[in-house]
Parts: C-alpha cells; structure tokens; sequence
C-alpha cells in the first residue's frame, strides 16, 4: 500500500466563515468538510494518512478564526488533518512579528500564505521591502511560505528567493498552470517550463 501525506487540503463551513471569491465560483458554493475527503481506495493501493489544511482565504477579518479551526482539525481524532497554512497579510510591517508576539500562531501551524494571484495584487507585490521582511521573519520563525502566484509571476518567487534564503518557499498549484492552455498552446507550454525550471535552481524554492 502507498502510504500519502497530502500537503495540500482545502475545506471550509460556509455557516462559518465567509469566502468572498466563491461569489464567482457558483460550482463552490457549498462546504466542503473532511468528511467528504477521501482516504484511501476500496482495493487497497493508497491510504492518505495525514494532511495540511491550507487557508482558503476567508474575509481577512476572519483569518483568527480560520486559525482556530485548524487548531480543532488537529485535535479531532476523527480527521487526517495534523497541521497546516495560516492566511497572513504580509503586506503588513511586522505583520509576522505582531502574530507570534500575541500567541496567535500555535505549532500545528507549519506555513504562511498571502494569495498574489487574485486581481488586488498586482505583479511585484511580493518584491516590496515589507513583504520580503516577513518572508524572512517566516524562516526565522521556524515556518515556511507558500507562495500562491500567477505563472506569469514565477519570476518574482524566484526573486524573492534570492532575497530570503533562510525561508523555505513552497510553490503552490505549479505556479497556477492553465492545464488546458498546456495541452493545446506550444508557446504557453514553452513558456511555463523554462520559469518553473528557472524557478527550481533555488535551493530555498
């Protein structure tokens, strides 16, 4: 049996928290709990035996309380669930620094996220001298940062890596792939392959 660790797991209780985006997603509109996260299949060949929560980027007025609920994943016995991705603002000074100073952040929290491919950040919003502080903080602290980008912007995460080496970055969703655009477009192909392999000569990315 091939036994998996799922480092990326997203859920959400829409009687909970509210997911501003979902506004555009009517396919989403529902919650997805961890009861309908599969763990295994019926003959026997895999088995998820854990998994991190990863944000789903709530209202960001709701950002503690989404770290609370990954605190009662983690203690409910029930679930795969053994750690996960806290929503940060790290567009914030100390925005890093002001979190572990009031006990917000708890050791079933492994990384940090700021979503940058949504409309609100524009490219290079991860390059600002604010961003890069906490990105080091993250390191400093111990936690890694997931970096959520367009692909057209693999180029600023590899930056950035440069920048903060000491802050193990994780990409996330392979730069956020077009998979259709990959089947039948040459030059996108061309494109994402020479930045997500420029993109992994970082020892940090």
């Amino acid at each position: 049996m091939l036994h998996i660790t799922d480092t990326h797991l997203h859920l959400w209780d829409l009687s909970r928290f509210r997911l501003p985006w979902l506004d555009a997603v009517p396919a989403l509109q529902h919650d997805v709990a961890w009861q309908d996260y599969p763990t295994g299949d019926r003959n026997g060949r895999w088995r998820i035996d854990r998994a991190l929560y990863v944000e789903v980027d709530v209202a960001p007025d709701q950002r503690q309380q989404e770290a609370d609920y990954l605190r009662e994943l983690c203690e409910d016995p029930a679930n795969s669930v053994c750690g996960g991705i806290i929503s940060m603002d790290l567009q914030q000074p100390d925005a890093v620094a002001r979190w572990r100073e009031a006990g917000l952040f708890h050791r079933r929290g492994k990384s940090g996220r700021h979503v940058l491919h949504v409309p609100g950040q524009p490219p290079g919003s991860c390059l600002t001298p604010v961003f890069i502080s906490n990105v080091i903080a993250l390191g400093d602290a111990g936690l890694c940062f997931e970096a959520c980008v367009r692909n057209e912007e693999l180029g600023d995460v590899a930056r950035l890596a440069r920048q903060t080496p000491r802050t193990d970055i994780v990409l996330n969703h392979m730069g956020i792939v077009d998979a259709e655009r990959l089947r039948h477009d040459a030059d996108y192909t061309r494109r994402w392959r020479r930045t997500i392999t420029s993109s992994a000569r970082s020892p940090a990315l």
